[in-house]
């Protein structure tokens, strides 16, 4: 079903590279479920070499009445159907569908259902139940305040990835809870390293939001993907929306991108992203992304379904070598030690209690030069605070602004040396010239930055109206 005024990109990101030093990606077939506008719904595929899709099956599925449900339907890529509201009528018998219950989540084929304490995981030959204590600690919380976003098991042992919204950090925290079901006891509760900050209170990660593979969790936010290490119990980005806007895909540039789903199949790893909202026209688009680059594309006039629930496949790997944890962890904490220093800064200087019920905290780094244990950060930095009175949301306090950051390290960790932000007045821009380096274009990433306050304010709303 097509949406008025907006663009949609649906993005692969092409984890099996080509063959013969060509450059390009090898072929793919993803297959899709398409949705028309009336609510019926059948099979297709896409060859990524290929300028059409193909329409492979009769109508599988119909809903008149709420056709945007379709959308949330779960789908293995071939045979097995997770429809999300029960107005749906199934068209083909001959289909393995049924209907979406809460407090489920997917791994394989494993399902894992929650009922208060107890716990009930089934696979197609087996069934075990187990409990977790509601008061077991999660970080600030315990395990009953937390929200279930998906899990993994392995042998005797389910990790268990749960969410929960922190008001000092401002942001959704995100932890894993080893279990081992056969002493049925919590071995650890870990919390994630260099978390997504971007992961909205009122669509949290969880259900067609996180897909679990062999090893790893991929969560999407509004604007990036990451992959959840489960043994390292760390995080790292594998796809961000400035890659689309910068392809400028079609004919148009657009100011933002929103990255809606996200599916996986044959190692590819299969986004659907809507543009401005503010366009007043409409395009849609299939898109291979090779190591974070669109590097094709073909135009659709229709959306799609994407493979979100799979068997047993491995994390897909974004670079031709692996990482440098040692190199990952140096980014996540001096990362960390950014977000931490903006709200630190900026809660002296606006009001708290009531006034600051929410927070919002976003940078984007434009330099940063190690000079050993002295590093110095420049960045756009962006503090938002809000609170909702008599139904409604207020912003109580922010600021934008270019700023640099002193840091002195010892170790991996980060202590604030120095706080610069430019004066006031007519000094504003001479002493921004004076403190930033010559190769910094500060006013480029100013723009950005005032292009996304529409997003945040959306991201407040969608707080408090999902408390």
């Amino acid at each position: 079903m097509k949406k008025a005024a907006v663009l949609i990109l649906t993005v692969i990101l092409a984890v099996t590279l080509c063959s013969c030093g060509s450059g390009k990606t090898q072929e793919q077939k993803i297959p899709l479920l398409c949705v028309e506008n009336s609510g019926e719904c059948y099979l297709c595929t896409w060859a990524t070499g290929a300028d059409s899709i193909t329409q492979m099956s009769d109508k599988l599925f119909q809903n008149k009445e709420q056709p945007q449900s379709l959308s949330y339907t779960l789908w293995d890529g071939q045979n097995k159907y997770i429809i999300y509201d029960e107005q749906t009528e199934v068209l083909d018998d001959s289909i393995d569908a049924s209907y979406r219950q809460h407090r489920i989540a997917y791994y394989g084929g494993y399902t894992l259902m929650k009922d208060g304490d107890a716990y009930t995981l089934k696979s197609e030959n087996t069934e075990r139940s187990f409990t977790i204590d509601p008061n077991t600690p999660v970080g600030e919380k315990s395990f009953d305040q937390c929200g279930l976003s998906g899990f993994y098991v392995k042998d005797d042992q389910i990790h268990i990835m749960v969410n929960a919204f922190s008001m000092d950090d401002g942001y959704i925290v995100l932890y894993i809870l080893k279990f081992d079901m056969s002493n049925n006891r919590v071995e650890a509760v870990s919390e994630i390293k260099n978390p997504p900050k971007t992961l909205s209170p009122a669509n949290p990660p969880g259900g067609s939001n996180v897909i679990a593979l062999d090893g790893a969790f991929i969560v999407f936010s509004d604007t990036q993907i990451y992959e959840i290490n489960i043994e390292k119990c760390s995080a790292k980005t594998l796809f961000d929306v400035e890659t689309a806007k910068k392809a400028k895909i079609g004919d148009s540039s657009h100011n933002a991108y929103l990255i809606e789903r996200m599916g996986f199949f044959d190692n590819a790893l299969v986004l659907c992203i809507v543009g401005d909202s503010q366009t007043a026209f409409e395009e849609q688009y299939l898109c291979v992304v090779d190591k974070g680059e669109i590097s094709s594309s073909i135009e659709v006039d229709a959306e799609y379904i994407l493979p979100n629930i799979l068997t047993s496949v491995s994390a897909p790997a974004n670079n031709d070598d692996p990482d440098d944890p040692a190199e990952l962890d140096a980014e996540a904490a001096l990362d960390k030690a950014v977000h931490d220093a903006i709200i630190a800064h900026n809660k002296e200087l606006f009001l708290g209690g009531e006034k600051r019920q929410f927070v919002i905290e976003d940078h984007e780094t434009l330099k940063t030069v190690d000079n050993g244990d002295i590093v110095e950060v420049y960045l756009i930095a962006t503090y938002l605070q809000y609170n909702h009175v008599d139904g409604k949301t207020n912003l109580t306090g922010g600021s934008c602004s270019p700023c640099a950051i002193t840091f002195e390290k010892t170790g991996e960790t980060y202590t604030v040396t120095d706080y610069w932000a430019p004066e006031d007045g007519e000094r504003s821009t001479d002493s921004l010239k004076e403190r930033f380096p010559d190769d910094v274009d500060y006013l480029s990433a100013m723009s950005n930055e005032a292009d996304s306050m529409e997003l945040f304010d959306q991201r407040a709303e969608e707080y408090f109206n999902g408390k």
